[in-house]
């Protein structure tokens, strides 16, 4: 039975949701777009990285991300999603703890200013997350020093709702810390993360639904460590397929599977422990079988 019962992925605090619909992009972002054309505006290089901090209490696979910039002559900068502890913390490290970098990607801003996007892949869990544009990090050897890009600040681009100027972060390598409040209350700065909605975790398929084919699919990927994914059936993100993401389908299942309200009766729980059990065994069979000619 379909959980995707809702149609819309609610951002809180200093991120808001431009536009969704289900089986459509979803995009959130932090300001509106303004007049393209300019040649200025926040750097970004390699003493200097500008981030974004946003909120999400769904899950949202990511598929792009970007922004209105322009680029410096022979400019680059590298796109990278943090993990943060809360909406106001700022990223761990010097400038990153490599275990809270979840994705990047290294991408060329136009010249004059437009908005511009790269192929980024990432699943976010509900959470909090600081999108962060810089140079000479990751890849493309975008490592010219200096400045490379800037984020255009124009009167046209609004803050939108729950944004502000702490919404806004900054590396500043000649400080070796990280700032927030850095941006004009009145000249936004844009930054987008698009992606589709997940609305369970336990949704291995990623077909908006969780039944018998997504224990399926956490059996055949049961066991497997440290670089699991959702689509492998890591449903709470730890790198490794186990029993815990087997009691997160099951939950999900459950409350697909029984009435409003109502409680799911104990031995359901019980024939899904003995499905588990059943499919986990017969893999560990056939792999063994197969180790064995």
């Amino acid at each position: 039975m379909a959980i995707w019962h809702r149609c819309l992925v609610w951002v809180l605090g200093w991120a808001t949701l431009a536009a969704a619909a289900c089986g459509e992009t979803i995009e959130v972002a932090s300001a509106t777009m303004g007049v393209t054309g300019y040649n200025a505006g926040q750097a970004i290089g390699t003493d200097q990285f500008l981030g974004w901090r946003f909120e999400l209490t769904t899950g949202l696979l990511v598929s792009e991300v970007g922004g209105h910039m322009v680029a410096a002559p022979d400019g680059g900068v590298f796109a990278a999603i943090v993990r943060l502890d809360a909406l106001d913390a700022l990223p761990p490290g010097f400038p990153f703890a490599d275990s809270e970098v979840l994705a990047t990607a290294a991408m060329t801003p136009p010249v004059p200013s437009d908005e511009v996007f790269v192929d980024l892949q990432a699943l976010l869990v509900p959470g909090s997350y600081a999108l962060v544009f810089g140079s000479g990090l990751y890849e493309g050897g975008m490592t010219k020093t200096g400045t490379n890009a800037a984020m255009v600040q124009a009167g046209s681009q609004d803050l939108l709702e729950g944004v502000s100027t702490d919404s806004f972060i900054a590396w500043i390598g000649a400080e070796q810390r990280w700032r927030s409040g850095i941006a004009s209350p009145t000249h936004g700065m844009r930054f987008v993360v698009r992606g589709a909605e997940v609305a369970s975790l336990a949704d291995f398929e990623l077909d908006g639904d969780v039944d018998g084919g997504d224990l399926s699919v956490w059996g055949a990927g049961f066991g497997k460590t440290p670089d699991a994914v959702l689509t492998d059936g890591d449903a709470d993100s730890d790198g490794s397929v186990t029993g815990s993401d087997f009691l997160e389908w099951q939950r999900a299942f459950a409350e697909a599977a029984a009435p409003t309200g109502a409680a799911v009766p104990e031995p359901v729980a019980w024939v899904l422990a003995a499905v588990a059990a059943l499919l986990v065994a017969s893999m560990h069979a056939l792999r063994s079988s197969q180790t064995a000619e």
